[in-house]
């Protein structure tokens, strides 16, 4: 072949190769809950598995339960970290973690196929903010096949308090929850996924667990807590919105209220489990695994022999020990006690 003709055909190809790669697609954003700010994708963390950046500027000062930080760890499996970079990828109880972070989606990230984890500077409502984007990311090992799409935004709210901020998860796309050494199959079951923050005290209030974390199919699109179709403190479906005020979270107390339509009593009543509780399907029969995270649940009432409250929990019945569950003292309910109204011993109920 004429040589000048083969560099003209191998220039072709060249330039064909670097027009399909201008031409591909970038990762999309739905119209929804996910920011489209430009600045929250101007770095990227290299493709990885189980990596972290070093530490990143905030870009503010965030003053979490009385400590200032200006500065984080981005961790791939979903999390930021304020402390040290965290590279465990089988999600773990964030009610009892000695770390100190803040997890929209803590799961086992692969990103070394398909897209990365990015994060960067840009503003939200003209408040300086500082943004992690998982869009279209895959899990572990190597598998594209589900993806997910969530964020983390952190925003500076100085003009409330010095140290105040907000933070926010969006959601547009919950396809998996595990990876294949999570105990899951095919991104689905085992250790799933958990959203939420911890102060690493594990004392009371400084911690937060979304309702249907390390429930199997319930942060899935279309489970019963899918992520994309419900929302905390905000009116778009899957945004949820926390503040951040002297440096304490402002969680909602009504995180595990009766949106079921389950029927209740006169006496039902929101009460509260201080810590991770063994849960029943029925009184006294346990099902391998399960455990009901600390929080505030809407007891509808107990067994024939007050030795359970019924509750709801992801839009189930479980039952737990009446020495376990308290009543929920807080501004809403006033201590309400919790009822002695004996109620179904099955799930016949629902």
């Amino acid at each position: 072949m004429n040589k000048h003709l083969f560099l003209n055909r191998l220039l072709t190809v060249v330039l064909l190769a670097a027009l399909v790669l201008v031409l591909q697609p970038t990762p999309s954003f739905a119209a929804g809950a996910v920011r489209g700010n430009a600045g929250f994708s101007s770095n990227g963390l290299p493709a990885n598995d189980d990596g972290s950046t070093g530490l990143v500027d905030l870009g503010f000062s965030a003053n979490f339960y009385g400590q200032t930080f200006t500065q984080l760890y981005v961790n791939n499996n979903g999390n930021v970290t304020f402390d040290a970079p965290l590279i465990t990828f089988t999600p773990f109880d964030l009610n009892s973690t000695g770390l100190k972070m803040i997890a929209p989606f803590f799961a086992d990230v692969d990103t070394r196929v398909g897209n990365i984890t990015r994060y960067g500077w840009d503003t939200v409502d003209g408040r300086p903010a500082f943004g992690v984007n998982w869009i279209d990311v895959g899990y572990f090992s190597r598998n594209i096949n589900k993806l997910n799409s969530f964020q983390l935004v952190i925003i500076d709210r100085s003009d409330i308090g010095a140290g105040d901020f907000d933070f926010e998860f969006n959601y547009d796309k919950i396809q998996w929850e595990t990876g294949d050494v999570s105990g899951g199959v095919d991104g689905l079951g085992g250790f799933s996924a958990r959203m939420g923050f911890s102060n690493g005290t594990g004392a009371p209030g400084t911690f937060y667990e979304q309702p249907g974390s390390a429930v199997n199919g319930a942060f899935l699109d279309g489970g019963s807590n899918a992520l994309i179709s419900n929302s905390l403190n905000s009116g778009l479906s899957g945004r949820y919105q926390f503040q951040v005020r002297g440096g304490t979270v402002n969680t909602p107390v009504q995180q595990n209220l009766n949106s079921c339509g389950a029927p209740t009593t006169a006496n039902s009543v929101v009460g509260e489990l201080p810590f991770r509780t063994q849960a029943y399907y029925e009184p006294g029969n346990a099902s391998p695994g399960l455990f009901v995270n600390p929080g505030t649940y809407w007891v509808l009432g107990v067994d024939q022999n007050v030795e359970y409250y019924k509750i709801i929990l992801a839009c189930e019945y479980v039952w737990v020990p009446v020495q376990n569950m308290q009543p929920n003292y807080d501004a809403v309910w006033q201590g309400r006690a919790l009822p002695t109204d004996v109620v179904d011993g099955s799930d016949s109920s629902k």
